[in-house]
């Protein structure tokens, strides 16, 4: 039934209840439902228009329905467990937006009826922009589709769905990034997603399940390093998937389910893996020896191919009598289920496609029949090694645009053979012997050869041997440098940070790169660095990571950390260069020859930088590359980086891995520690240090535990983070300190002029000290030009101010807890330490205070009131003189205390008060007049 719009109620009395497929399309008035079929087992129902609000009551004791397709609407909870096998979610045309399907979604997901689902479709729900991270929950599914949905990513958490076989996602226009999904979900289908730039590796540990199907169709903006990335773990499984056959080798089991296939878009770079690549869809070769089995490739050319193409390779004996003995196709050419919300009969292919594809049984028919003929050969006491004719093809009779440009051959080898052949095989392309001298070839052998291994016509000639020795040194470490490439000591959760800085990494550029990594401590600089420095340093000549400069150089001198680093490089055990400033020119032209890796950590100076890099990284080879990670974004401005990464916090979904991994050594919380686990991660703000640090101390606590720990964090911060924060405070000059304290207790969310304004008034030199705060990373300014700070920050700043006196708050600097300001007005303790009390709190209830409150409090140069509460019943004898902001909401009295200086002041403010008169006599003064209101936190 089809737009039906008239249409308002469905009974038994006006539909056969013997129906198996059932739908009620564009019928947007139905508004009741109570058709008793015969059998709903295998029943098709669709009510894609229902009001969203309340699903019909007669279907709430379906079981075991086929398909059941409906809006997303909370009333899906109501649905019992086993409802339907899929159930297809579609857009509710009526919502227009008005509600976000996501917390929606969200809520249904741990409901019966999808807790057993095996089947889910989301079709084109453009206000669905993320999938919810709890769908693992769904423990019962089997493939998931998501078409037409406006989502940027896929949850990570999908990779935890325990019988997930088919992961599709279709016409997705704003799906940017693919998480690592787990090696489990044998086939993955993306089409027409043309924002998709990045898929990460599934592979990151060794696998031992490869997929059976990958396809990364139209996605035309993918990135060069997700491509390799894929195309990696695509030759990567197909050679594990060939061994596995190899030794799991089982006449009675069916290899059709052992047949892997990719389809990828064709980009540079995929000719490195391949054999025999031929523009001719015919030709005729020989099988090398040893072979453990062979994949198929083949690259079709940009234009429309239709749902039902069918390609694939015929193999024939080379012989006179032409005999074809094997064909074997690309089973899944057959594109038609991504036609179901479509009906064009074909696909256009923006630019060429590879399809890769390996099956088991075809190498096995071929390399057999191949033995045979050999082995009947050697009986006949002939050498006889047949040759084989391959024809790719695409089937003509289906419609089809596409053609063949390029197909060949990857061959797989076992583990143990060592000679496996070359194209060349120590011949040139006329099959002559090659000539080329000794030292050529080896410095061929190296691959990008280091400039170190230039000859400098300048030096004297070395000689042969000398010239084999420092390139098998060469050799050697490289070798090393790559088996070390990815011992990361400490769980690494790869999020944008990485993701930014990896691709600013020009492995092919001539020029000298150096890249700041900036934020404020414990955000993972150097957990970044070091994940960059595994990734890319093997790939240079010399590498080196010098942990905690500053630390370092204050520890053992300059000289030390350089001289360090330099024998590092060159591969010389003490190297001691004598002084910092001149380096030795041997030392200098060998530096310059080299293409070095190098990770400085923790640089808190230019001189540091400047000594260890030179001033304009003038001993740098060409092609270097150094990260600098620092608290002090100044370094990096002064030393000429102009590439500054700000490491930023992690988002919720990532800090709940890392917390989780090292809390529970897993990717999620355990049962029942959710909610806890939510309530640590909402401390730290995203900080990694932070992270790692409170999820092993609650490793292996009971709940009882985690909540007394989570409550103490409030009161008093972890102390090995606490430590780490302290560094760039401890760094800070006095005036810096004071705006630091004040912006921590008092002005977080406040706008920046009126901060400067005040703490000029208070002799900070507000301005540089703030920008100074900027660049160390203890503040920032959002998008209205307030200035806000990280909670643990924010906690640390107070946690200072609090250990000037534990147990006496009078005696300390600032005053800003609701009860220890109300303590010390009310029973008079306030001392000549107190600079600043802000109040801001209805939790004084008419708290009254005497007249001489502030006569003990001489040096108190901020006072803020944004409360009512206060009182004089005997009125208000005096008010400091060293006053620099004046702000009191609601102030009791009706003028201002008769012996009272204006001069220092330079912010006023005095909403709903009740004075009648300010001041007897005259005053000189010049202020600011404003008003504090209660800042917004960002």
């Amino acid at each position: 039934m089809i737009e039906c719009t008239s249409l308002k109620t469905l009974t038994s009395n006006t539909c056969s209840p013997a129906l198996l497929d059932f739908a009620a399309t564009y019928c947007i008035n139905l508004r009741e439902f109570s058709v008793a079929f015969a059998s709903v087992d295998c029943l098709l129902l669709g009510l894609p228009e229902w009001d969203a609000n309340e699903l019909p009551s007669s279907i709430l004791h379906f079981k075991n329905l086929k398909i059941f397709t409906c809006p997303i609407s909370d009333s899906l909870v109501d649905l019992p467990e086993n409802f339907a096998i899929c159930i297809w979610l579609v857009s509710d045309g009526m919502l227009k937006g008005e509600r976000d399907t996501s917390i929606t979604l969200r809520k249904v997901i741990p409901s019966p009826a999808f807790l057993s689902v095996k089947v889910l479709i989301i079709d084109h729900v453009s206000i669905l922009s993320e999938i919810p991270d709890n769908i693992f929950l769904l423990s019962s599914l089997e493939s998931l589709s998501l078409i037409g949905i406006a989502i940027r990513s896929l949850p990570e958490t999908i990779e935890y769905l325990p019988r997930l076989k088919h992961l599709d996602v279709f016409n997705c226009n704003m799906l940017q990034s693919i998480p690592v999904l787990s090696q489990f979900i044998p086939y993955f289908i993306v089409w027409n997603c043309e924002s998709l730039e990045k898929v990460l590796s599934s592979t990151n540990e060794p696998s031992d399940r490869p997929k059976h199907g990958f396809m990364l169709l139209n996605c035309i903006k993918l990135d060069q390093h997700s491509y390799q990335t894929v195309l990696k773990d695509a030759i990567a499984g197909i050679e594990l998937g060939a061994r596995q056959n190899a030794e799991n080798e089982d006449p009675s089991l069916d290899h059709d389910d052992d047949i892997i296939e990719y389809f990828l878009p064709a980009m540079s770079g995929m000719k490195n893996w391949s054999r025999y690549p031929s523009s001719q869809v015919s030709f005729t070769l020989e099988l090398p020896p040893s072979l453990l089995g062979f994949a198929y490739y083949l690259v079709l050319s940009q234009g429309n191919v239709g749902s039902c193409v069918n390609f694939g390779c015929e193999c024939y004996w080379d012989n006179s009598s032409g005999e074809r003995f094997h064909r074997t196709s690309f089973t899944r050419a057959d594109f038609s289920s991504m036609f179901y919300t479509s009906n064009d009969p074909s696909i256009y292919m923006m630019l060429d496609h590879l399809v890769l594809w390996y099956d088991p049984a075809s190498c096995k028919q071929i390399m057999e029949a191949v033995e045979e003929r050999k082995a009947t050969s050697d009986v006949n006491n002939t050498s006889y090694n047949p040759k084989l004719t391959f024809r790719f093809f695409i089937d003509e009779t289906l419609y089809s645009e596409v053609m063949i440009v390029e197909c060949g051959f990857h061959w797989i080898y076992p583990f143990e053979t060592n000679a496996v052949p070359n194209r060349n095989d120590g011949f040139d392309s006329d099959g002559q012997e090659d000539t080329v001298p000794l030292t050529n070839k080896l410095e061929q052998c190296v691959v990008g050869t280091p400039s170190s291994l230039d000859v400098d016509e300048s030096e004297e000639m070395r000689t042969e041997s000398d010239l084999i020795e420092e390139i098998s040194r060469v050799i050697i470490l490289g070798k090393l440098n790559h088996n070390y490439k990815n011992e990361l000591t400490s769980n690494f959760i790869l999020d944008e940070n990485y993701w930014s800085i990896e691709s600013s990494i020009k492995i092919d550029s001539a020029e000298v790169q150096v890249i700041g990594l900036w934020g404020m401590g414990g955000i993972g600089k150097t957990t970044l660095a070091a994940a960059i420095f595994h990734e890319f340093s093997f790939q240079y000549e010399s590498s080196c990571f010098l942990v905690n400069v500053t630390e370092e150089s204050k520890r053992h001198g300059i000289i030390y950390t350089c001289s360090k680093l330099l024998s590092k490089l060159l591969g010389e055990d003490d190297l001691d260069i004598g002084t910092s400033k001149v380096i030795p020119s041997v030392v200098m032209r060998r530096l310059k020859r080299m293409k070095v890796f190098i990770v400085l950590d923790d640089v808190h100076s230019l001189e540091l930088l400047e000594n260890l890099i030179g001033v304009g990284y003038g001993w740098l080879g060409a092609g270097s590359r150094v990260i600098v990670t620092t608290r002090n974004k100044h370094v990096l401005i002064s030393g000429g980086v102009h590439q500054i990464h700000q490491v930023k916090e992690m988002n919720s979904q990532n800090s709940l891995q890392l917390f989780s991994l090292n809390a529970f050594d897993k990717f999620f919380p355990e049962e029942g520690y959710m909610d806890l686990s939510k309530r640590a991660i909402d401390y730290v703000k995203g900080n990694p240090l932070a992270l790692k640090v409170l999820g092993s101390y609650l490793r292996c606590k009971v709940e009882i535990e985690w909540n007394s720990a989570l409550d103490k964090l409030k009161e008093i911060p972890n102390t090995r983070i606490d430590l780490i924060l302290r560094r760039s405070y401890n760094e800070l000059d006095d005036d810096e300190k004071n705006i630091f304290l004040d912006i921590a207790l008092f002005f977080k969310g406040y706008k920046r002029d009126m901060i400067t304004e005040i703490l000029n008034g208070c002799g900070f030199y507000a301005e540089i000290g703030i920008t100074s705060l900027l660049d160390k990373a203890l503040i920032r300014v959002d998008f209205e030009n307030c200035i806000q700070m990280h909670d643990l920050l924010q906690e640390m700043g107070k946690q200072i101010v609090h250990e000037e006196s534990p147990k006496n708050p009078g005696q300390r600097s600032r005053l800003c807890d609701p009860k220890e300001v109300c303590d010390v007005l009310k029973n008079d303790r306030g001392t000549e330490m107190v600079e600043v009390i802000f109040l801001d709190t209805t939790e004084c209830r008419h708290l009254n205070v005497s007249p001489k409150v502030f006569e003990k409090m001489p040096n108190l140069r901020i006072l803020i009131f944004l409360d009512k509460s206060i009182r004089f019943p005997s009125g208000l004898d005096l008010l400091p003189e060293n006053l620099r902001c004046f702000s009191w909401d609601g102030y009791p009295c009706k003028s201002l205390p008769p012996i009272y200086s204006f001069e220092m002041l330079v912010e006023f403010s005095m909403r709903h008060s009740h004075v009648e008169k300010l001041w007897n006599g005259e005053q000189v003064c010049t202020v600011h007049v404003f008003t504090f209101v209660s800042p917004v936190i960002f």
